[in-house]
């Protein structure tokens, strides 16, 4: 069994990045299944709790989630929300907030600062970056729990393993070999 985080931020609807990420997904886990002569399953994890630590607009992001769910489940593929995950581990925005206010993210992870330019809105930068560590800091335990025993796939860089669930984790390729752009970053008109 296989799981991935899929990122909500500023998309509306999928499009043929959300549909290039799935196929090559789907190909992924029939050349898993076929290697270890096993079944294999994938769970999506919609991290819609993502999108508002950004700050991003709430209404976009339930319509993206909502068409990735739809996506993913025509793929056979379980697909669960991290706000339901978030909820029941009693993990808030409040404890997120907290949390960031005692990180030093700039030092710990520089990258996450870069990609809080691209991704907060709001103007702090580095808050939002901070805000991210945290709520990635805090679903850490609760992923390891939840998916003991799974594998976790992943397109972020290893530089940022230490925010990922203790569990075996598979660096993937998103759509192609050498690439891991994230395609709930991606709109195809950019």
């Amino acid at each position: 069994r296989t799981f991935l985080l899929w990122g909500i931020n500023e998309k509306s609807d999928t499009d043929s990045r959300d549909d290039a990420t799935m196929l090559h997904l789907s190909h992924l886990i029939e050349r898993i299944a076929s290697t270890l002569r096993c079944r294999v399953t994938l769970t999506i994890v919609l991290c819609d709790t993502h999108g508002l630590v950004n700050r991003a607009d709430p209404i976009k992001g339930e319509q993206y989630a909502a068409s990735v769910q739809a996506k993913a489940s025509a793929h056979g593929w379980d697909v669960q929300r991290m706000s339901a995950i978030w909820n029941e581990e009693a993990i808030s925005m409040e404890m997120v907030d907290h949390l960031a206010a005692h990180l030093d993210v700039k030092e710990k992870f520089p990258r996450l600062v870069r990609f809080a330019e691209l991704r907060y809105r709001a103007q702090d930068t580095e808050t939002g970056a901070s805000r991210y560590m945290a709520a990635r800091l805090l679903e850490k335990p609760a992923l390891s729990r939840r998916f003991r025993g799974q594998i976790h796939l992943t397109p972020v860089e290893p530089a940022l393993d230490e925010l990922q669930p203790e569990l075996p984790t598979f660096h993937i390729w998103t759509c192609r070999r050498g690439c891991s752009a994230k395609p709930w970053f991606s709109l195809e008109d950019h």
